[in-house]
């Protein structure tokens, strides 16, 4: 008689991330994932994928644009000129900012100043109460990270490596 091969998890720090390594089965929930399909970031509750967001907020086309995307269904808003003078005659509530944190990449309800990579203008309005944050990516130290190896690059991983090309830090896109 042959035993079912039990699904195990293990977990495994890696750069202040805890790396969930599941054996015997693919991870099935929405968050990051290194480059082999295991889960590094799950979601939390009032964060929502950048997908799921798109589905719920339906963001608009740039209709000001100079250079327009005729095979995207919606754009950014620029930070200046004209663009940022339509987003500031926008109810905030229908405006997002994509903002760049510390160590990740986010949109945020309202219009921010601080970090704002750009803009965008919902059709559906997000309303009061508990925040909805968009993760689009956290950086973190690459499993090559070393802090005694600094190059003098400033560098601080190994060369070639395949998920931060030696720099000891990865950007990692949630799903």
């Amino acid at each position: 008689m042959v035993d079912e091969e039990v699904p195990r998890s293990l977990c495994f720090p890696v750069g202040g991330f805890l790396l969930s390594l599941t054996i015997g089965a693919a991870p099935v929930s929405v968050g990051l994932h290194d480059r082999t399909g295991h889960q590094m970031y799950e979601l939390s509750e009032g964060e929502l994928s950048f997908e799921s967001w798109v589905a719920k907020y339906r963001p608009l086309k740039n209709h000001i644009t100079k250079y327009p995307d005729p095979s995207a269904d919606f754009d950014q808003f620029e930070t200046y000129g004209e663009e940022w003078e339509f987003i500031k005659t926008q109810d905030p509530h229908n405006v997002w900012t994509y903002i760049d944190g510390d160590s990740s990449s986010l949109l945020v309800q309202g219009t921010a100043y601080v970090n704002r990579i750009s803009y965008y203008v919902c059709e559906v309005p997000w309303i009061d109460g508990p925040d909805e944050t968009v993760v689009i990516s956290i950086d973190s130290e690459c499993m090559c990270f070393d802090s005694s190896r600094e190059d003098e690059d400033g560098e601080y991983g190994v060369d070639g490596c395949d998920l931060c090309g030696g720099s000891g830090y990865a950007t990692e896109y949630v799903d």
